[in-house]
């Protein structure tokens, strides 16, 4: 008998349904592809977490030597915690997470673009870093700053680009996380007015400076908190706050670049630091204290949901949390009334998930 071939119709209607099968298991392989790199980024964070823990033990109790940040901290390749963790062989640039459309850093914008000046200008932050130093053979071993103030490479110039390409982004100092604002500031400086006090009064005031606060958190600071290491953040899956000016080893210029830090204490009502006029008292309902105590929250609108609704976050004992944004309105509320950043006052993440308090050590008597 002689066996009869396909018709045009029955291929089609067979291509077809292959068609829709394919068309109704993508968003199942969709969804598992980014299950999957929720996971490992998990893993990453706990790494890099567990690693800033233990290196506590080698630095009088200090997580990290500060933020990656160049202007406020000092030079990243020293300085910070980025730093801290390539020096103890785990570069973060490895760590990073694939899911966010961002991979690589903010503190990439003062590498490219702050002056000659101002990178020799130590006067607030230690932006030379180490000395150079002379190796076995003769030559001279200097760090990304020394190199392009020693040799006047001014912002984005062909050298300058070069170098930080070999000595600090192929090196490994980049990430796509942000760091907390109590890792990396762990509390505030206040005066008898309830203001900001500087060190430096020359040098920035704003919350988020070394100058104001109390320097890096501690094991010393999260043994005596009032709230438990559980809920203490280190770092965290972060937005992106400006675009990369310069191609830059894989990058291209016009990338998504992220934000350093997330935190710092800002009132509820009006998304700010607190400040006061002079002569204002501590005590009472219209002292400061009752503001700073009851009338702020962390600012965490930086920290990114970005698996399905997921924000991962390492905390300080370790572990790692999945903060979820209910409401889908990009946030993770963790108190805040309604208003044009947040959607509704449904609490995201409690007291008992993420430590909101403007200090470490705040209590009804402080």
């Amino acid at each position: 008998m002689k066996r009869r071939g396909f018709t045009i119709i029955e291929m089609l209607v067979t291509i077809t349904i292959i068609g829709i099968l394919v068309s109704l298991l993508l968003p199942a392989i969709n969804m598992a592809r980014e299950a999957a790199r929720q996971t490992q980024c998990a893993n990453n964070l706990r790494q890099m977490g567990t690693a800033l823990i233990a290196r506590a033990e080698q630095d009088k109790g200090r997580l990290c030597s500060g933020s990656f940040d160049w202007a406020n901290d000092g030079a990243v390749t020293d300085i910070g915690w980025v730093a801290d963790l390539v020096r103890d062989g785990l570069a973060p640039s490895e760590f990073r997470c694939a899911s966010n459309p961002s991979q690589i850093s903010v503190a990439y914008r003062d590498l490219i673009q702050m002056s000659v000046a101002d990178a020799s200008n130590e006067a607030c932050a230690p932006r030379l870093g180490k000395d150079a130093v002379t190796q076995v053979d003769g030559t001279i071993a200097k760090n990304y700053a020394l190199t392009i103030t020693d040799n006047a490479y001014g912002p984005a110039s062909t050298e300058r680009m070069q170098v930080l390409t070999s000595d600090v982004y192929d090196r490994g100092f980049n990430t796509n996380y942000a760091a907390s604002w109590f890792l990396v500031r762990s509390g505030v400086r206040l005066d008898d007015d309830g203001n900001l006090d500087p060190i430096k009064a020359a040098c920035s005031s704003e919350m988020n400076s070394p100058n104001v606060t109390l320097g890096a958190l501690t094991t010393k600071q999260i043994d005596s908190a009032r709230v438990p290491g559980y809920t203490i953040p280190l770092l965290c899956d972060a937005k992106a706050n400006d675009t990369l000016s310069e191609n830059i080893g894989d990058r291209l210029a016009g990338e998504l670049m992220t934000r350093t830090v997330v935190g710092g204490a800002i009132t509820t009502s009006g998304l700010v630091t607190p400040s006061f006029a002079g002569g204002t008292a501590r005590e009472g309902a219209s002292g400061w204290w009752k503001v700073w105590n009851k009338e702020t929250l962390q600012d965490y609108r930086g920290m990114f949901p970005l698996h399905r609704g997921i924000c991962n976050v390492v905390m300080a004992d370790g572990s790692v949390k999945q903060l979820f944004d209910e409401n889908e309105d990009g946030f993770i509320n963790n108190g805040f009334p309604r208003d044009s950043n947040f959607q509704s006052d449904t609490i995201e993440a409690g007291p008992l998930q993420l430590a909101s308090t403007y200090t470490l050590t705040a209590s009804g008597s402080d």
